[in-house]
């Protein structure tokens, strides 16, 4: 039972009311573990599982030091670093929320068409708190001398893990050299995994880093999990199945490609479905846009390559789709952490043929249970030929508005 507030914290008043005004009481178990310390100024080495609330548990402590520290506000004082431009406006509008009544400055910096943009809000700011950034493009603006982290304070890798599977920690560690040693700074460094790159990663930056480990890469207690089995050429069948299901709400289904992801959402649409889609084919602004609908329940069905979907974090998400069987466990994580965010409760089905039995095998083991067989195969003369699909009528879809 948790009979810890935020309050308990000591929080500065004006984050504890912003708590208040969206009705978070009472922290998670990585908020608990890890603020205190962080308070306090220590390293954290935090690992935590998919939407367990490691976000708080780093800006809370960042913002309140922010808010109370007898600094001049000219330069940056804290620096988040993300693997995404998805995860850098998501954690831009959460410090928005949190600082809803303070006044700070926070500045945006990722890859993508709006470089010149980004540049002009930095020159015109006349001081700047935090820095939000993926790594690429901030390390570009550290060498054209258009940000200065001389006198930053604060240092945060978020989904740390992610930024080594995408092959960003070695301009992590260029960053670095642009800023204060190590005993100068506070050093935060949180994923939802531990390899051995990231424990050494915290070695060197780390003076005498606190690892709070409230549980590894493993989806949350709250999902219900699920294996539609069906040959490779009945999926898409299963899948059209599945989205008839009254129980879904709002639902996420995943591909592996950017391929897949463009011709299963042509397919939906084909046959009626009113879908959004995000893959590395899209534009920037056709990725927001799409993502701006999902959100706003304008579209209730995304189709997302893995990719792209990194670090999309909406709440109301009630069910996952993999349209494969992720060979890496941690993607089956990321995937199935998408929903069930925050201890609500979520399900994540997975539409398996034969040949991804193995894959399927793998995420038993790593689960520690068999994964229910919602159903098995059936023999192919009950599946529909495609061609003589009927669409059915438009009230009878959920996904239309």
């Amino acid at each position: 039972m948790n009979d810890v507030k935020f309050e308990d914290f000591k929080l500065d008043h004006r984050l504890i009311q912003a708590l208040e005004y969206h009705e978070i009481v009472e922290p998670t178990t990585i908020q608990r573990e890890a603020i205190p310390p962080a308070l306090e100024k220590a390293d954290i080495l935090g690992v935590a599982p998919t939407g367990s609330g490691k976000t708080f548990a780093f800006l809370l402590p960042s913002l309140h030091w922010l808010l109370n520290a007898q600094i001049p506000h000219n330069d940056p004082s804290v620096l988040i670093m993300v693997p995404t431009r998805e995860l850098v406006k998501q954690m831009a509008k959460v410090v928005k929320e949190l600082g809803r009544y303070t006044d700070f400055n926070t500045v945006s910096v990722f890859s993508g068409p709006r470089e010149g943009q980004q540049k002009r809000a930095i020159e015109a700011a006349e001081f700047i708190d935090v820095v939000i950034a993926t790594p690429g493009r901030l390390l570009n603006f550290l060498e054209e001398d258009i940000l200065d982290l001389s006198q930053l304070s604060i240092v945060i890798v978020d989904e740390v893990d992610t930024l080594l599977d995408m092959g960003f920690l070695g301009d992590v560690n260029k960053i670095l050299d642009y800023i204060p040693h190590k005993n100068a700074r506070q050093t935060m460094l949180f994923g939802a995994s531990l390899p051995k790159e990231v424990e050494g990663l915290a070695m060197a930056l780390q003076k005498r880093g606190k690892l709070v480990d409230v549980g590894r890469s493993t989806p949350p207690e709250t999902i219900t999990h699920g294996i539609f089995e069906a040959q490779e050429d009945e999926k898409y069948d299963v899948l059209l199945e599945l989205l008839h299901k009254e129980e879904i709400e709002k639902v996420i289904i995943f591909t592996q490609s950017k391929h897949e992801a463009r011709i299963t959402a042509r397919n939906l649409r084909r046959d009626g479905l009113d879908v959004e889609e995000i893959h590395a084919g899209l534009t920037q602004r056709q990725r927001n846009h799409a993502i701006a609908n999902f959100i706003s329940d304008e579209v209730l069905c995304l189709v997302a390559s893995d990719v792209a979907a990194r670090g999309l974090d909406i709440m109301d998400v009630s069910h996952i789709i993999s349209y494969d069987v992720p060979g890496d466990f941690n993607m089956y994580v990321h995937r199935a952490g998408r929903t069930g965010r925050a201890f609500r409760k979520g399900t994540s089905w997975i539409i398996a043929s034969p040949k991804e039995f193995g894959n399927l095998a793998n995420i038993d083991a790593k689960l520690g249970t068999k994964v229910p067989r919602l159903r098995t195969l059936r023999v192919k003369e009950k599946r529909i030929d495609p061609a003589k699909r009927q669409p059915p009528a438009q009230n009878s879809r959920k996904y239309r508005k």
